[in-house]
């Protein structure tokens, strides 16, 4: 599956707005954010999570292990990590974002990791 940068920001701006401390978020709260309905939806938004989660942009609660991904929609997220709101973050600033999707897509996986750095930089570029 590729990865949507679109979608992303859209899930940390949702878990950012709606994870209340204690209280853990299931998965399924954020499949309304992914194009298109039904199951494929929530698969969508699980990958990404999941990717989220490797990455140490978001911090879930796992189910044992092997288990942490198995059920669609039963991802619990507890909250963002400080990367992914420092992610976040650089994603805001509209003008950046559009610059930075095109070099993080082309990075790949390793591209979410590189935003805050990449967004500083096009800003001290003026």
């Amino acid at each position: 599956m590729k990865l949507d940068y679109d979608l992303i920001r859209r899930i940390l701006e949702k878990i950012e707005s709606d994870a209340v401390p204690g209280t853990p978020l299931p998965s399924s709260a954020l499949a309304s954010l992914a194009e298109g309905a039904g199951q494929s939806a929530q698969v969508t938004v699980d990958y990404h999570l999941q990717i989220l989660h490797d990455d140490g942009l978001v911090v879930v609660m796992t189910m044992g292990p092997g288990q942490r991904y198995s059920v669609p929609g039963l991802i619990m997220i507890n909250r963002l990590s400080s990367e992914g709101h420092r992610v976040l973050d650089a994603m805001r600033n509209d003008t950046i974002w559009s610059k930075i999707k095109g070099a993080a897509t082309t990075l790949g996986k390793e591209g979410l990791k590189q935003i805050p750095g990449l967004a500083i930089k096009l800003l001290l570029q003026g």
